[in-house]
């Protein structure tokens, strides 16, 4: 499943970068995010809990930055999580990056290709995508308030 989303942001690229790109406290901005915490060189290890419809999902999975452009404000995120008890997971790539500045706020970008399996799988593509639109709107109101921009 490919989905694009841009969610504007309080504040200009080179405000926002240095927590941006601190993957570990940004991750800690996504709604549902338990813990987080370095597993290796560009990797993390996490839990999350999340609904997604009428399915309650607890992940636990890693994520691994594959690619830093500091310069073009973009990061290249890769994803593996599972939910052992119900016998779901996710694994994709994430392409996410901050826009040009306009007016004093900034576009977060994602680009996500995501591949759903088990009992995720089976609950569609619109209750996927209403949630992760629910989830990127949350996490760049939570960002924006951890940089200091208010949401």
């Amino acid at each position: 499943m490919k989905f694009q989303q841009r969610q504007p942001l309080p504040g200009t690229r080179e405000e926002l970068w240095p927590l941006f790109a601190d993957v570990e406290q940004t991750a800690l901005c996504i709604p549902g995010v338990e813990s987080v915490k370095a597993s290796g060189p560009d990797t993390w290890a996490g839990g999350m809990k999340v609904r997604v419809g009428p399915v309650g999902v607890n992940m636990d999975g890693t994520v691994t930055l594959r690619e830093r452009d500091d310069k073009g404000y973009r990061l290249v995120i890769a994803l593996d999580a599972r939910d052992q008890r119900m016998g779901a997971a996710i694994q994709g790539v994430l392409t996410v990056s901050l826009g040009e500045t306009q007016n004093g706020r900034t576009p977060l970008v994602v680009d996500a290709d995501m591949n759903l399996l088990g009992k995720l799988a089976g609950l569609g593509q619109s209750i996927i995508r209403i949630k992760a639109d629910d989830t990127l709107k949350k996490f760049a109101q939570n960002l924006g308030k951890r940089a200091g921009g208010g949401s």
